[in-house]
């Protein structure tokens, strides 16, 4: 039956109510290249009848406005002219439609012809209570569409962007394993040579009576002290550079990726606003982690030559 259900502030502008019936016209028209004018083929009245009136709820909180008067208000403004009909309706209409491009365009009905007259398709949309039950849902859908038909869901949008996140997560947690291992070889030489231009004062300490402790301490606080500097800057400096990469990564596979997905998806999430959202942020568990292995690296670097240093006799050392 020729019934649906609109929107409450449809109904309200147009003082419709449960019961009252509305007519639509299904105009088509054909559009003529050569002298650049529209013209009106054929149109038909559709009467349908409300049977139901829903509010519409979008969210516009912490949204700012584009520069054409608001995404989110254009959104609301679709969803508030949305009318929900019986799929029959809907495919009534769109066959008038079809019906009289075929009157208009000889080359496309004869091609209709010679592939058996079978060029329907349909994009359903599914909204589920959950993204949990995006993957159960794939997985029992895919067995039961036709050939060259797939189901692409808005979890796919967090895996495109993860991609690239996963894969420098990946890259970056071997160039710190190989960078900690490169940090206790280089520092550790770099000491190395720095208590050999000290060595005779650290023979001085030791042959005044000085404990081993007190020596190995006093050269431990001076290289802490620098690294703890160096550890700083580089954090900050670091998390720069890695929101830098990260946006342009995340950009490149914008460009790459999304294309094909913004026909199927109309919501107000756009692929800009999930890469807005994105942001390379220091956390206290980061810092403290960063600081630890940092000093933890650059004390045990310091130990190994320092400790060869203060074995040695002060005699042998002041020759």
């Amino acid at each position: 039956s020729a019934v649906t259900i609109i929107s409450s502030k449809l109904a309200e502008m147009n003082n419709l109510h449960v019961g009252d019936t509305f007519a639509l016209k299904n105009d088509f028209y054909y559009y003529d290249y050569e002298n650049g004018e529209e013209e009106l083929i054929n149109s038909r009245d559709l009467v349908l009848e409300v049977i139901g009136i829903f509010e519409s709820q979008v969210v516009k909180e912490n949204i700012e406005e584009d520069f054409d008067g608001g995404y989110i208000d254009w959104m609301d403004i679709e969803y508030q002219n949305t009318l929900y009909v019986p799929n029959k309706i809907v495919s009534a209409e769109n066959a008038f439609q079809f019906e009289q491009t075929l009157t208009v365009e000889p080359e496309f009905a004869e091609m209709y012809e010679e592939e058996g007259g079978s060029f329907d398709y349909y994009i359903p949309t599914f909204v589920l209570n959950t993204h949990e039950d995006i993957e159960a849902f794939s997985e029992e859908a895919i067995p039961l569409l036709p050939q060259l038909y797939t189901v692409i869901s808005s979890g796919d949008h967090y895996h495109n962007i993860s991609g690239p996140i996963e894969s420098m997560s990946k890259l970056s947690n071997y160039v710190l394993i190989a960078a900690v291992f490169a940090t206790i070889l280089i520092i550790g030489l770099v000491v190395l040579l720095f208590l050999r231009d000290r060595k005779h004062e650290l023979g001085i300490y030791l042959s005044l009576g000085e404990r081993r402790g007190r020596v190995i301490g006093q050269i431990l606080i001076e290289v802490l002290v620098t690294a703890f500097v160096g550890i700083t800057l580089s954090l900050f400096s670091g998390n720069f550079l890695a929101s830098q990469l990260s946006d342009t990564m995340l950009k490149v596979d914008d460009n790459s990726a999304y294309e094909d997905y913004d026909y199927y998806f109309q919501s107000g999430l756009t692929t800009d606003d999930a890469i807005d959202s994105y942001e390379v942020t220091l956390d206290a568990n980061y810092v403290l982690i960063f600081y630890g292995v940092g000093m933890v690296t650059i004390l045990i670097s310091t130990l190994i030559p320092l400790v060869y240093i203060v074995r040695l006799n002060p005699k042998k050392i002041l020759m």
